[in-house]
């Protein structure tokens, strides 16, 4: 028998099992060697407590399958099937995987459950989970997951796949692949999690700043002791080998959802039991000013600091995106509501700042990022006397060493009096004489690399 006759003695076996599957009694629907099934599009294949063996090749165009009836079903290929829609409606029993599958459209859950048994489910960028609850969902005893891929950048509240982890919040993440497993997590101390965990991880890691929002089901939650009114984000950046309870910022226990935010650093996670902990700490405001060329003043407002708050990190950024620790500040006094620090080395330019707030058990909070100009040229640091009357100091520092006018207005715009100077690189004084202007309100004007205006009162 020639190649087109075997193709073509194929699909006649292919046409004549999907004409008949309806009548057939058989609880195998095979799709054997070097067998093709071809579905047209928009085609519903009932498979009604009927299990799909494929050693094939399965076509499914935009057609559906469904896995229906009492008895329990299972889907064993030689190859994962990718299916454009599949939908699971066992009422009495569940459904099996013996093999990965794929899925590009909707994975529907009607009824019953579905069991991975240790296989995977690849949910393409188009593919998503429908109509998942307590009642019916997808779960496994091993080394099961659903895997789910897709491009984030700046998300708000995108859940990829529809797997339950929302993400909300700044950078661009890039193609992003997000696994959902079943398996309890051993955290250390006899404290294990709940029964579901994520791997997420991203094409790009810098800058990043997330709000995640976890969901799970009560199931989830048995034979571990936990308390879902305790519940908290547990992380791990070595694959689970380590864990830092990394706290929450808000949960609801009757839609059951944790959330935690100023996520900054991505790898796996897990919920359990983390203690009735205290509440974040609230940054009230965050600001900072240049005092100088050389000098940054920063100055946050907190509440709701703790017993168990440790400290301060300033961190500082040219980027917005990759930061360094420049500081640390022990939280030494609890009621204290207002925090500075001075940075004498900052970067010319925009200067990116944000201060993480540490506990003693390492969860953290961040605070807003700001960006403070420093200017790369001429600050006056005094002008004296002010008010003058005749002889006026100027004190000013310049950090590069250039030529400069200065020159000075009335309030009203006209200039009166001008003069070149040089500066030198660092501190430089001059001395003016203001003898011939009238009394009154002057500015005083430094244009060069940088302009500097400050104001000046003649008695």
């Amino acid at each position: 028998m020639n190649q087109a006759t075997k193709a073509v003695t194929a699909l006649l076996y292919t046409l004549l099992v999907i004409i008949f599957l309806p009548f057939c009694l058989e609880a195998q629907f095979f799709v054997g060697s070097n067998s093709k099934l071809i579905l047209s599009n928009n085609v519903n294949l009932v498979l009604n407590n009927i299990n799909l063996q494929n050693q094939g090749s399965i076509y499914m165009g935009n057609s559906s399958f469904v896995f229906s009836g009492t008895a329990s079903s299972n889907i064993s290929s030689s190859s994962p099937i990718t299916f454009q829609n599949l939908t699971i409606n066992k009422p009495s029993n569940e459904f099996v995987l013996n093999s990965d599958i794929i899925v590009t459209g909707m994975l529907k859950l009607v009824a019953g459950n579905l069991f991975l048994n240790n296989k995977i489910i690849h949910l393409d960028s188009t593919g998503y989970i429908d109509s998942e609850n307590e009642n019916r969902h997808i779960y496994d005893t091993g080394t099961g997951t659903v895997l789910v891929t897709a491009v984030l950048n700046n998300p708000v509240a995108v859940n990829p796949g529809n797997i339950g982890l929302e993400l909300t919040g700044s950078g661009n993440l890039g193609l992003t692949q997000i696994t959902r497993g079943f398996k309890n997590q051993d955290l250390g101390n006899g404290n294990f999690g709940i029964s579901r965990y994520y791997d997420i991880q991203p094409t790009n890691t810098s800058g990043l700043n997330l709000s995640l929002k976890g969901f799970y089901f009560n199931n989830e939650l048995v034979g571990n002791n936990i308390n879902k009114s305790f519940l908290s984000f547990w992380s791990s950046t070595n694959s689970g080998v380590s864990w830092t309870n990394i706290g929450k910022d808000n949960m609801d226990t009757v839609n059951n959802w944790v959330l935690r935010n100023n996520i900054i650093q991505l790898g796996r996670i897990t919920f359990a039991n983390g203690g009735n902990a205290a509440l974040p700490v609230n940054f009230i405001r965050f600001r900072g000013n240049q005092l100088n060329p050389g000098t940054v003043k920063l100055v946050w407002d907190v509440s709701n600091l703790s017993v168990v708050s440790d400290r301060f990190e300033i961190e500082r950024s040219s980027d917005g995106m990759m930061f360094t620790k420049i500081s640390t500040q022990k939280i030494d006094q609890p009621n204290t509501t207002e925090f500075s620090m001075l940075d004498f080395s900052p970067n010319e330019g925009i200067n990116y700042y944000r201060v993480r707030q540490t506990d003693k058990d390492n969860r953290y909070i961040l605070s807003s990022t700001i960006q403070v100009m420093v200017n790369p040229g001429i600050s006056v640091l005094k002008l004296y006397p002010n008010p003058v009357l005749s002889k006026l100091n100027v004190n000013y520092y310049s950090k590069i060493e250039c030529d400069c006018i200065v020159n000075i207005y009335t309030i009203s715009g006209s200039r009166v009096a001008s003069r070149m100077v040089h500066f030198v690189k660092g501190n430089n004084s001059l001395e003016w004489y203001m003898g011939q202007l009238s009394p009154g309100v002057y500015n005083i004007e430094f244009n060069g690399p940088v302009n500097k205006v400050s104001q000046l009162i003649k008695q």
